[in-house]
């Protein structure tokens, strides 16, 4: 999964807090699944983030099995 942000419009608000755990939340995420994330700022001066979720050799895309 690929995020992509292109550049900001305004300044950012030093103001505005953040109540979550951001990047680090999701690299432990990550690391739990065995995916990797990836981000960083792009060339255009936006921003990315790229998830690369493992797939299971054994089930077929777009095939799931009844419960």
């Amino acid at each position: 999964m690929t995020v992509r942000n292109g550049p900001p419009t305004a300044p950012p608000d030093a103001a505005v807090g953040s109540s979550g755990f951001g990047l680090v939340g999701m690299r432990e995420r990550a690391e739990l699944t065995g995916a990797r994330l990836e981000h960083g700022p792009t060339s255009d001066g936006g921003w990315q983030v790229l998830l690369r979720i493992p797939r299971d050799p054994d089930v077929q895309p777009g095939l799931q099995e009844d419960s």
